[in-house]
Formats: C-alpha cells, sequence, structure tokens
C-alpha cells in the first residue's frame, strides 16, 4: 500500500480524483507531475494508479515517460515519447481485435 510522503497526501487523492474521474465518463486524461529528483514522483504515480484499478475493478492504460524536457534537444520529447507508445499500443490493439474479429466471423486471417 502507498506509504504516505507527508507533501505528497494531497497530491496522491488529487491525482486519484482526476484519474478516477476520467475512468468513470469513459474519457482519457493527461497529467503532468514534474519536482526535483527522487521525490517519489513514479512511486506516487504507480499508488495511484494500482488503487484506482483495484477500485474500479477493470484495466485501463497509462502511459508514461521519464524523461524531461531538459534530457533532449527539444523540450517536447517526453510528450513525443508518450504519443509514439500510444500509438504502438494502439496498433496492437486493433491488431488484437482484427484477429479477434476474423476468427469469430469465420473469415480467415489471411
Amino acid at each position: 500500500p502507498y506509504s504516505s510522503i507527508a507533501s505528497h497526501e494531497g497530491h496522491y487523492q488529487l491525482i486519484k480524483d482526476v484519474v478516477g474521474c476520467a475512468i468513470d465518463q469513459g474519457e482519457g486524461c493527461f497529467l503532468s507531475i514534474t519536482g526535483d529528483r527522487y521525490t517519489g514522483k513514479s512511486k506516487l504515480v504507480r499508488e495511484v494508479l494500482n488503487s484506482v484499478k483495484n477500485e474500479v475493478g477493470m484495466e485501463f492504460c497509462a502511459l508514461w515517460s521519464h524523461r524531461s524536457g531538459v534530457d533532449s534537444f527539444t523540450s517536447f520529447f517526453p510528450f513525443r515519447e508518450i504519443v509514439s507508445a500510444a500509438l504502438r499500443e494502439c496498433e496492437a490493439r486493433t491488431r488484437r481485435d482484427a484477429t479477434w474479429l476474423c476468427k469469430n466471423n469465420g473469415h480467415d486471417e489471411s
């Protein structure tokens, strides 16, 4: 379970509320979590996502980047990394759906 860091307790609940609301409405959301190194940002996000998954009882996809705008030549690099991951996930899901449709409609995949 989440071990509270005093400075993160309010952030934990805020992030949890935003993610939960997006799931309830069937929409995606974009969160930007920033802060100094080694302050528990990744752990905070992982714990929130695990908590929300347990509460809603369903799977959802969360994509993130561990890079910042200063890690690369362009400040858009973290966003590009997330969009690339989203596109790869979309392609994988589309292929799985197409395979499922072909098998369930009696069509050959080829």
